[in-house]
């Protein structure tokens, strides 16, 4: 008898393990308390309308982030039960906000394929585009603000920016990875500054590798 109930615990441990596996089971922590769930339960947004917004902010944990020109103003979300996404679209400012739920267990790693796209306009630049990250990698396609301020913890940033680089004012500091700027390496504090520049670009990395590219180049 004994023997016999070993071998169904056995055999509903196995069938379990096979269940959280296929499943992607995560256990979290949030600000309610301790959770499991299917990492297959995500927040998923798509708007490619929204109204007109002229400034952007975006401040991130772990989400990788594009910002994309596009033919409309837009947003774009997947988010799993690794994080939490809350935004506005207000006074012509977008506030966009993800935040990472402390993992406690998972199986099959959750976030993986978590992605945040922002769209704007091909010939229209934002007056300001702030975007904050712990770690991820942000991008910039197409997209010429007036004023750029990027900083991240850990993480890649990658702009190519269809403006000549002498119209921005420069910089740049990266504490531990590396800078180019239209294919050239510079140092890791590089600063440049053009009394005849409108536009300025702040960029501030603990780690990570900085490419800049102007006037359309892209990035290799």
């Amino acid at each position: 008898m004994k023997k016999t109930l070993i071998i169904i615990a056995v055999c509903v441990v196995l069938a379990l393990g096979i269940l959280f596996a296929a499943a992607s089971v995560v256990v979290y922590s949030d600000d309610t308390g301790n959770h499991i769930a299917l990492v297959s339960e995500v927040q998923l947004f798509s708007n490619k309308d929204l109204r007109k917004f002229t400034e952007i902010e975006l401040k991130t944990d772990n989400l990788d982030v594009q910002f994309i020109a596009a033919d409309d103003y837009g947003l774009e979300f997947m988010v799993s039960r690794a994080g939490n996404i809350t935004f506005t679209n207000e006074q012509g400012k977008l506030t966009v906000t993800e935040t990472a739920n402390r993992l406690l267990f998972y199986i099959n790693a959750p976030g993986k394929n978590d992605y945040l796209k922002v769209y704007y306009p091909k010939d229209a630049g934002p007056e300001l585009l702030s975007a904050t990250g712990v770690s991820g990698e942000i991008s910039f396609e197409g997209i010429a603000a007036k004023e750029f301020k990027i900083k991240t913890d850990s993480g890649n940033i990658i702009m190519n920016i269809p403006e000549a680089g002498e119209s921005y004012n420069k910089d740049i500091s990266v504490v531990s990875g590396s800078v180019t700027i239209d294919g050239a390496a510079v140092e890791n504090k590089y600063k440049s500054e053009d009394e005849k520049a409108e536009n300025s670009l702040t960029v501030n990395s603990e780690s990570g590798t900085v490419t800049i590219n102007f006037k359309g180049r892209q990035s290799e």
